[in-house]
Formats: C-alpha cells, sequence, structure tokens
C-alpha cells in the first residue's frame, strides 16, 4: 500500500493547482519549526507557505502599543506592498484591527473581516491594487503582542477560505503556534544567559566554565584577563591548562570528581596553583554546576580563580554612599582598608593622630563595626 496523502488540489479559486503530499507538508511544518532557533528563516517559511496555498503571499504581522504600531515579521508579498504597508498602511489595517481583538486560533476567512471595510482607503488603495482583498487570517497568540498569521490572495468568484485550503491552514495553525512560544521561550532564555555573562563581567574573581576534559565552554571578563597573562593557568586550543604539575593534576581530578556521569552533585573542590611570577598563588575552586534537563548534555564544572594580590576596593564615593560617610571619613576607611596604622594615615592625610582617631570612630560607628580588622573584612566583601 503507498504512503497516505494529504492532497491539496486546485479548486478554480486561484486557477493554480496545488498538490500537498505528506512529505511536502511534513517539509512545510520542519521549514516552521526551523525559525523556533533561527527566526530569520521566517521569510522563506512564509514564501512556502504562500506557494501551498497557491496565493499572492503570506505574512506574520506582529501588533505594538495597542495595535498603533506593526511590525512585518515576514511576509512573501511582493516588495512595494511591503513598503508601502509598513510606511503607512499598517497604521489604518481595519482588518488586522479586527484579527487582534479576535480569539485566538480561530480561521477567519477573507469575506468575514476585509467585506465590513470594504470602501476603507486600506482595501480599495492597498489591498486591491495588490491582489490581496481575499484570504485566510488568524491570531495566533494571546500574549503580546498579538501576532496575526495571513494569507492573501485576490478576490475572485469563489472565497479563497474553503475545502482543501481551510484543511491546509487548520493543520499548520498549531505548529506556528508552537513555533512562536518555542521562540519567544529561546529569546528569554537568550536574555537571561546574556544578562548573567554580564554580572559576571563586573566580578573580581575568574570564572571559567569547563567540560569534562577541561574545554573551557564560558569565561568572564576576569577570566578572559587571566588567561592572557598566563601566570599560572593558560589556555591552549580552548583547553585549560596549569604550568605546575601537581596544579594540573589537581585540576583534572577536581573536574572529574564534579562531573560524575550520573549527575551527582559532588563536593566542591579547593586547591591552590603557584605561579611563575613569584606573586601570591591563585586559589581554585571547583563547584558542579547544576545537572541539565538533557539527556545528552554534558556536565560541566565550574571553576573560580581568586587572586589574593588583587586588592579590590570599593571606591570613594560607593562608601559615602552606603554609609553616609563624609568625605574625610571615607578617605581614612579606604587607608585602614590598604592595611595602613593611625600614624601613616595622618601623615598621608597631613592630619593630627588626633583627628584620624575621631574619623575611625566615626566610620566605626557608621559602619557597625568596633576595629580596623572589623572594618577591613566589611570593607573587603562588598565589591562583587
Amino acid at each position: 500500500m503507498g504512503s497516505p496523502q494529504l492532497t491539496m488540489c486546485g479548486d478554480g479559486v486561484s486557477g493554480g493547482l496545488m498538490v500537498t503530499g505528506i512529505d511536502a507538508f511534513s517539509r512545510l511544518v520542519t521549514s516552521i519549526y526551523d525559525t523556533a532557533t533561527q527566526p530569520h528563516l521566517w521569510a522563506d517559511c512564509m514564501t512556502q507557505i504562500g506557494q501551498a496555498f497557491d496565493a499572492t503571499g503570506a505574512g506574520l504581522i506582529a501588533a505594538h502599543s495597542g495595535g498603533e504600531l506593526r511590525s512585518v515579521i515576514a511576509a512573501s508579498i511582493p516588495t512595494d506592498a511591503r513598503e508601502s504597508y509598513q510606511a503607512y498602511y499598517c497604521g489604518i489595517d481595519h482588518v488586522l484591527d479586527t484579527m487582534e481583538a479576535a480569539p485566538v486560533g480561530i480561521i477567519h476567512p477573507g469575506v468575514a473581516v476585509i467585506d465590513p471595510h470594504a470602501q476603507t482607503e486600506f482595501n480599495v488603495d492597498w489591498m486591491r491594487p495588490h491582489h490581496m482583498d481575499d484570504g485566510i487570517f488568524v491570531r495566533l497568540n494571546a500574549s503580546r503582542p498579538p501576532t496575526t498569521f495571513l494569507v492573501a490572495a485576490p478576490r475572485l468568484s469563489s472565497p479563497f477560505c474553503s475545502g482543501e485550503r481551510l484543511q491546509l491552514a487548520n493543520a499548520l495553525v498549531p505548529h506556528l503556534q508552537r513555533a512562536l512560544t518555542i521562540q519567544r521561550d529561546v529569546a528569554r532564555y537568550d536574555t537571561d544567559i546574556g544578562n548573567l555573562e554580564d554580572a559576571l563581567d563586573h566580578i573580581a574573581p575568574a570564572v571559567l566554565v569547563l567540560t569534562r576534559r577541561l574545554g573551557i565552554t564560558r569565561t568572564n571578563l576576569a577570566a578572559e584577563q587571566l588567561l592572557a597573562a598566563s601566570d599560572g593557568l593558560s589556555r591552549s586550543q580552548r583547553v585549560l591548562s596549569a604550568v605546575h604539575a601537581p596544579t594540573r593534576t589537581m585540576l583534572k581530578i577536581s573536574v572529574a570528581a564534579v562531573t560524575q556521569p550520573d549527575r551527582r552533585l559532588s563536593t566542591p573542590r579547593t586547591f591552590k596553583c603557584p605561579r611563575p611570577s613569584g606573586k601570591q598563588p591563585y586559589v581554585i575552586h571547583v563547584l558542579p554546576s547544576r545537572p541539565t534537563l538533557g539527556q545528552d548534555a554534558e556536565p560541566c564544572a565550574i571553576v573560580i580563580v581568586i587572586d589574593p594580590a588583587h586588592n579590590a576596593a570599593p571606591s570613594h564615593q560607593t562608601l559615602r554612599i552606603l554609609y553616609e560617610l563624609t568625605d574625610a571619613e571615607a578617605r581614612v576607611a579606604l587607608l585602614a582598608l590598604r592595611g595602613e596604622g593611625i600614624t601613616p594615615i595622618a601623615t598621608h592625610l597631613g592630619l593630627s593622630v588626633a583627628t584620624v582617631k575621631t574619623h575611625l570612630q566615626h566610620v566605626f560607628e557608621k559602619t557597625g563595626t568596633h576595629r580596623q580588622a572589623e572594618l577591613v573584612r566589611l570593607l573587603a566583601q562588598i565589591l562583587p
């Protein structure tokens, strides 16, 4: 027996012949889902759909600001029609006004949504001249912005939205809706990842995400700077390595331990990494990542590298804002953070020892600390 066929035959509406078998229909659906992660493919997808319906064209149009502004996501209509629509006619599109207020997923024939506005400027000056005064229209989503899917065709003696065309539209609409939902979710995920990466670029520790074989998949700005310095840790062919042999071994063991194939969350590992420059060794923390939903996804390790030689200090203005310090008190606090004693601070600022003691006492009171060691611990921790 042959494979079942979904056959869409021309019915004289547009004078063309449509024959869409199961394989051709599957290609349409595949084209729709390809757009979920590659939105630039919507244009090709609409072209294929327009051809399948033997129509003037097909399109997706999103409404913004309560319908006052519309953007064409993709449309396989003549260039001059699209340009004039986007430049002017989108603002007086009574058809989409109707669709954007319509129930989601309900297919509307052109005669139902176009004819009530047959004598409007939009219909007379744009739809008819471009042979798009009939078709199929459906609102695809309930969220904002509302998105309308349309197949446009010339007005002929028989309605465009009937028989096999209606059958094909009913078959495609759920896939279009799902593709838009996936595209929205992917965009939100990408935004979340982008926001997280931006935040990581503003923190002092170096952060790297490693595969089980020490392949580097992500880094923050501090990690890029650390790797560029090649002072104990380096990167070769996107793989992390350490100059010190015992450190290389410890790195491999630790990453292997926290990336168990069974997805168990292992205990974080911490060790030192000597540096050829003679500076204080890096402190490396190797942490397990959260197990992913995908069964085939490789577990990764999150590696945080602390540089004790990097003495990040809050700004003078930050201290004034956070603790309501005066200008002089903030200066004393920053010198205290550097480990300076009362007398060196007084000499540096050109103040008396008694004045410095008074300023420091005010700093203790405003920061809720009692001695310089507590103040240093507090101020060293307020920066990300």
